[in-house]
């Protein structure tokens, strides 16, 4: 405190009256110099023979409590003094406060804000992952609604060609109807000529027979037969009409035929291009879990380093609170306290009753720890306490084995600071 005062009454010196208060008034008991850091209770702890575990070197508790010193929560918790002290201290008075302001380069407070930058970078990143995922997402879908218009529409065109094959062959039914109407009259035709010639030949041989010579060609048999030789040309200007219209069907038939294939294929294509885009969305989907599994981890380790962090702070604190001086024991009394701590601690460790390393403890009503093998052989044989006489039938057996190591090691620390 002398120290504070001195430096308080050097500013108010050099100063002068239109020096800041905030310098002037006495520091906090974070920035007194003669305070216990940190760092100096960590190595006090790892110099313990008995508490190595709580030595800084022991993950998790050590580095979660060395990783910040008592110097990095007075700057952080005091940064507008600062800011006043750089606008108002002397040259002279920066470098009497060098050694303090020089115990923030401390490289575990370094590693811990490296690693709160690192994980800062990394959610960064994963957002702007999510953002292009997303985008990309987006873009897909966009595709996915004109694929679905493309194939609605193509749909309707199939239906339309559809229903053009269906007039066209509902035309060519009729057509064959024509075609079998006129095919049956010509038989008809055909029958009544082969009727007429052979009434014809019939008359002519029997005009052979009553005259003795054959019958003169009179002008309505001439007639006759040209009008069977036109209705023979009409029949074939017909049949060559119908051949006409067959093909005219067939190449109309084949055109729809092409025409429908072409869209089936067409169908077929942006079909398999929505299944490749189906797949495409599922790896993007299966893309985006992974990032966001990727973004809660770094998000579960960035809190994490922020509670270790207010841990680290809060033991700062408590730490800033205890008193200056510590009572010193001498070598040899802290050797009997240590051994007679490993002794009580190897009684704990040992079953009372069988001599030997206890896996699992348990404690009894009279508050001995003993083995669980043995609690349950007592218990199976209805046989009492061996300690206080208690029956142990139907009474729970509570484990107190940590309780009881701490409250050893409590008085060990108690008799180390008396």
């Amino acid at each position: 405190m002398e120290h504070s005062q001195n430096w308080s009454h050097d500013l108010a010196d050099k100063e002068g009256p239109e020096s800041p208060k905030s310098i002037r008034e006495s520091p906090k008991p974070g920035f007194h110099p003669s305070s216990p850091t940190l760092s100096e209770h960590n190595l006090s702890l790892s110099t313990h023979p008995i508490l190595p575990s709580l030595a800084p070197e022991d993950p998790p508790i050590a580095a979660s409590c060395t990783s910040v010193s008592q110097s990095q929560i007075v700057t952080s918790s005091s940064k507008p003094t600062t800011s006043l002290l750089s606008k108002t201290v002397t040259p002279e008075v920066k470098t009497s406060l060098s050694p303090e302001l020089g115990a923030n380069t401390d490289p575990n407070k370094l590693s811990t804000r490296n690693k709160l930058r690192k994980l800062r970078k990394e959610v960064n990143t994963q957002k702007s992952l999510n953002k292009e995922l997303r985008n990309s997402l987006s873009s897909v879908k966009g595709c996915n609604t004109k694929l679905k218009k493309e194939n609605i529409f193509q749909k309707s065109k199939i239906e339309k060609l559809r229903e053009e094959v269906d007039m066209q062959n509902k035309s060519n039914q009729a057509h064959k109807r024509e075609k079998l109407i006129l095919t049956t009259k010509i038989e008809s035709l055909e029958d009544t000529i082969d009727g007429l010639k052979d009434t014809i030949a019939v008359m002519e041989t029997r005009y052979e027979e009553e005259h003795g010579h054959k019958r003169l060609v009179m002008p309505k048999a001439l007639d006759s037969d040209h009008r069977l030789h036109e209705a023979e040309k009409k029949i074939m200007i017909l049949e060559i009409r119908l051949k006409h219209a067959r093909e005219e069907q067939q190449q109309k038939v084949r055109r729809a035929g092409n025409k429908l294939l072409q869209e089936r294929a067409n169908a077929l294509e942006g079909y398999f291009k929505v299944i490749r885009d189906k797949g495409e969305i599922k790896k993007l989907e299966s893309k985006l879990r992974a990032a966001k599994q990727k973004i809660s981890k770094s998000k579960r380790n960035y809190k994490l380093l922020q509670f270790n962090y207010k841990k680290q702070v809060k033991i700062n604190s408590e730490l800033s609170k205890m008193p200056k001086s510590i009572p010193c024991t001498t070598p040899s009394q802290t050797s009997l306290i240590c051994q007679s701590t490993m002794n009580k601690l190897k009684s704990l460790l040992e079953c009372p009753v069988t001599h030997s390393k206890m896996s699992s403890p348990c404690s009894l009503p009279s508050g001995h720890t003993i083995a669980k093998s043995k609690v349950e052989e007592l218990i199976k044989s209805g046989s009492s306490d061996p300690f206080s006489g208690e029956q142990l039938r139907g009474k729970p057996v509570p484990n107190k084995f940590a309780e009881r190591v701490f409250e050893v090691l409590e008085e060990m620390e108690n008799e180390l600071l008396s």
